[in-house]
């Protein structure tokens, strides 16, 4: 009998037990979140990325939104915070399950994702942001549409840079000046291509 209590009570106390890391394990997620987009906050993202690096090769991507400041600044911060969201969600929608978002800062976001090699790494980088920019416009028009009646005075986008990172121990600092350095030149080519 006595037996039999105290094994209950040992049940009952790991049930709750169970239970409180349960609601810590919450917590965690959600301290981890960006309050904004829902992605990962930075350092967050930058454990989780390591800790995939010692794992598996990874492609580092590096984004920022074209044109915010000109939005916030015609339309207010509330539109560009939405502009952000879309983005963020367009990201979530058209990465693989075990690739990760983050946001880096601001209007910038970091994303990790999974591939097998460097073959062809170019090429599936590429298709997976025309996937993204394409439902990041589509969502962002209708939204301004909405809002504005019909009226959109800004072309919806966003410029990246990307950097194959092999598996091993790596410097992100490192991997953010390769993929911040390409998103730089996509920059300046789009300035450049609006010029002439």
């Amino acid at each position: 009998m006595i037996q039999d209590l105290e094994k209950e009570l040992l049940e009952n106390k790991v049930k709750s037990l169970k239970s409180e890391i349960g609601i810590l394990e919450s917590r965690i997620e959600e301290l981890e979140r960006d309050d904004l987009t829902g992605v990962l906050r930075r350092k967050p993202w930058e454990e989780k990325v390591r800790e995939k690096l010692r794992r598996q090769s990874q492609v580092i991507c590096m984004v920022d939104m074209d044109g915010l400041k000109i939005v916030n600044d015609r339309h207010g911060h509330v539109y560009g915070d939405m502009l952000i969201r879309l983005l963020a969600k367009a990201f979530e929608h058209n990465i693989k399950r075990e690739d990760l978002v983050g946001r880096y800062g601001g209007d910038e976001f970091v994303l990790a994702l999974t591939t097998e090699g460097m073959e062809n790494t170019e090429k599936e980088v590429r298709k997976i942001f025309k996937r993204i920019a394409a439902l990041f416009s589509k969502t962002a028009s209708q939204y301004f549409q909405n809002e504005f009646d019909g009226e959109i005075d800004h072309c919806f986008g966003f410029s990246y840079g990307f950097v194959f990172v092999p598996k091993g121990l790596h410097s992100l600092e490192a991997i953010y000046i390769a993929a911040d350095n390409m998103l730089i030149k996509e920059k300046k080519s789009k300035r450049t291509s609006r010029l002439t």
